[in-house]
């Protein structure tokens, strides 16, 4: 298999050249174990359509499909094992916070009668025809045990319903059609709201990116926690986005799921909130399979609508329209006096709560969109995780000096929050603190500060610069991955930096560090070609606290390499000069007449 081709394999969608084993006219994908051979065979053609079947959840088309292949090549190891995947109902596809990790199961069509899959017929015949071939039965076979653990786990989750609401969103931008592109989609904004609304309504509502975040395994809880759901909700603003893969491939299974039962309990439960113009035909944006149900649609027109019947209330009577006025001049609220141990939040529609100190009964705003400002009480010592976490319109914060700990997300999510000031006390930055607060441009960090954890100010893409305290030793991994950062100085009290610590900051230009640093995690500066990094010790130094990192494409000024560098082109041009000074002497000496005494009394020291 030349060098030069590009493998792409067409079932899992793996594009990586070091997860194929390639052969001489062969190559198999090491994530899904198809194997591809000559493209124009007609055997080739027909797997190809029967692994698009499943991959468009078509699985009775499918299982005929590969039938009739094997009926025609009874040795097609391609055509029993996709037979396998069929009869399962099993779809790979790309994790959506462990992406570069092989692709994950997803179960949309639950048979658990069928029994193990290692005792189905198709799997022994693919151990006989592989007898010779232990690289790739190595691969069925770890499948397999995969498959069967994932089946029985599952099994248990479908009969729990821990959540009453299962939010089914594209978030990032990204698709197959603009593969380039960055930042969240208005979906994901309005789902934020939702969010809020449900969880303020007392609903437990499981909303991937906010309750998992970048967890360990999250992609395999996020199929657990849609079995445990009693209700999706699915938003959308444009078709590709609702046809997109990890999109799809939820409202997919979710649907499937009714055959275990054989009710409909799954269609009267997804509920559809489209967004878009007044006039436009937001019916019109429905993917095929959704047309065919005959959704219920909400926009914003009937929001209220869809609140109250997730809720389980009654529908809202339309309200009369009322004579139009003129818009009421913005008044700014000024909170009335504070007193100690009390603190203020002020709102969107302009009303002031207060914050009351009261240790026995912490007071969380985690998910609401209608926190504006804040002030906490004097006195308060502990921000508690995710205080205030998903609250994408506030702008404002105070936090007072009485606080020494601030919990883990204590804001992220805070998409409006513009600055932030840590008190003295403050000794840690948590993980997740200030996680996606795209617009913190100002971040002031007190002298006593001794870490920063994960993820800390990842996604903080309007943080242009920021000065760390000489108290800080350690930066956790991803901690400003994704910023905005521009230039950073590390203090000399820096003594390890984790892995991607500065990944993807592609405004940073320069980065200073001292030779105290002795851990420096991979791909702390994601090897960024035009980045200058100045380190104060030598090549040697460098490569001794950070043997796992290639900065072979970044500019390595290594600080003392330099100087002894520069001292021995001194020391070289002083004894030229002097040389050349006492040769000269000497050749005066010997050809000036009467000089030869003058030369010989000149002091050579």
């Amino acid at each position: 298999m030349s060098e030069y081709v590009t493998l792409e394999c067409k079932h899992c969608g793996n594009t990586d050249r070091s997860e194929f084993i390639l052969r001489k006219d062969e190559y198999v994908c090491k994530c899904c174990g198809r194997c591809y051979k000559e493209k124009n065979s007609e055997e080739e053609m027909n797997l190809s359509i029967g692994y698009n079947h499943i991959k468009n959840y078509e699985f009775d088309s499918a299982e005929r499909t590969f039938t009739d292949i094997i009926n025609e090549h009874p040795d097609s190891v391609d055509a029993r094992w996709g037979l396998l995947l069929a009869k399962y109902g099993i779809v790979f596809v790309k994790g959506f916070y462990m992406e570069e990790i092989e692709p994950i199961y997803c179960f949309p069509n639950y048979t658990y009668q069928k029994g193990s899959f290692k005792k189905e017929k198709e799997y022994a015949e693919i151990t006989k025809l592989l007898a010779e071939d232990s690289d790739r039965m190595y691969l069925y076979s770890k499948q397999a045990d995969e498959i069967e653990r994932a089946f029985k786990m599952f099994a248990g989750d479908i009969a729990k319903k821990e959540n009453d609401v299962f939010i089914c969103v594209k978030i990032s931008k990204t698709t197959a059609t603009s593969p380039f592109e960055t930042g969240t989609t208005v979906d994901y904004e309005k789902a934020c709201e939702l969010y809020g609304k449900l969880r303020a309504k007392g609903k437990t509502v499981f909303f991937s990116y906010v309750t998992l975040k970048n967890s360990i395994d999250s992609d395999m809880e996020i199929w657990r926690n849609m079995l445990k759901s009693r209700k999706m909700l699915l938003i959308g603003s444009r078709a590709e986005y609702l046809n997109s893969v990890w999109v799809k491939s939820e409202w997919e299974r979710w649907l499937m799921l009714d055959k275990v039962g054989g009710s409909d309990e799954r269609k009267k439960n997804l509920y559809i909130y489209l967004l878009g113009g007044e006039n436009e035909n937001v019916y019109s944006k429905l993917p095929t399979g959704l047309k065919r149900l005959h959704p219920q649609i909400y926009t914003k027109n009937n929001e209220a609508d869809l609140i109250n019947d997730i809720c389980g209330g009654a529908k809202t009577e339309a309200a009369p329209k009322a004579k139009k006025e003129a818009a009421p001049v913005p008044v700014e609220v000024v909170p009335e006096a504070v007193t100690e141990g009390e603190g203020f939040v002020t709102f969107l529609d302009g009303h002031t709560e207060a914050i009351k100190l009261d240790p026995k009964s912490p007071i969380r705003y985690t998910g609401r969109v209608d926190v504006e400002k804040a002030a906490l009480p004097e006195g308060l010592e502990k921000i508690e995780e995710s205080f205030f976490s998903a609250c994408p319109n506030l702008v404002e914060i105070k936090i007072p000096n009485s606080v020494k700990t601030i919990g883990k997300s204590a804001f992220s999510g805070c998409q409006k929050l513009a600055s932030v000031e840590i008190p003295k006390s403050v000794t840690a930055i948590e993980n997740d603190t200030f996680y996606m607060c795209k617009r913190l441009a100002s971040v002031k960090l007190p002298t006593g500060l001794h870490s920063i954890g994960e993820r800390a100010f990842m996604l903080c893409e309007s943080l242009k610069s920021i000065d760390l305290p000489t108290s800080v030793a350690k930066i956790g991994s991803e901690a400003f991955c994704s910023s905005g950062l521009k230039n950073v100085t590390l203090p000399k009290s820096v003594t390890h930096i984790g892995d991607r610590a500065f990944g993807t900051c592609n405004a940073l230009k320069k980065v200073t560090l001292h030779d105290t640093v002795t851990a420096l995690g991979e791909g702390a500066f994601d090897n960024k070609n035009d980045l200058k990094l100045i380190y104060s010790g030598t090549p040697q130094e460098f490569r001794a606290v950070s043997p796992n990192v290639n900065v072979g494409r970044c500019n390595l000024v290594c600080k003392k390499d330099s100087k002894v560098i520069a001292e021995r082109v001194r020391n070289i041009i002083i004894a030229a000069f002097v040389w050349a000074f006492i040769i000269g002497a000497i050749i005066i000496g010997c050809t000036v007449k009467g000089s030869l005494p003058w030369v010989i009394s000149i002091p050579v020291a």
